[in-house]
């Protein structure tokens, strides 16, 4: 499938994979975090994302230029008032784009 047929980008990358960790009562959450920080470093994960994997903008990559203006015209479109826009939004295409973490 081409890379622009869809919004799933990255079809070109090898591999797909995401580091997670969890504490069960949240007191580990510095610890998890630079655990995940270091074994993604090791493993060289990092630059292309799949969007259901990024827990926080900056973090990845999950639209090329090309597919998130086609995105952003799409969510013209469909929610020009940016109403859905909680997680990682894609901002209508008339909206300043918000600078990236």
């Amino acid at each position: 499938m081409p890379g622009d047929a869809t919004a799933f980008a990255h079809r070109d990358q090898a591999v797909m994979a995401t580091v997670g960790a969890l504490s069960p009562e949240g007191s580990g959450a510095d610890a998890g975090r630079d655990w995940v920080a270091r074994t993604a470093g090791a493993l060289r994960l990092g630059g292309a994302a799949y969007v259901n994997f990024v827990a926080e903008p900056g973090a990845g990559d999950p639209y090329p230029p090309d597919t998130l203006r086609r995105l952003r015209a799409v969510k013209r479109q469909v929610d020009p008032a940016n109403l859905f826009r909680s997680n990682l939004n894609v901002v209508p295409a008339d909206e300043p784009v918000p600078a990236r973490a």
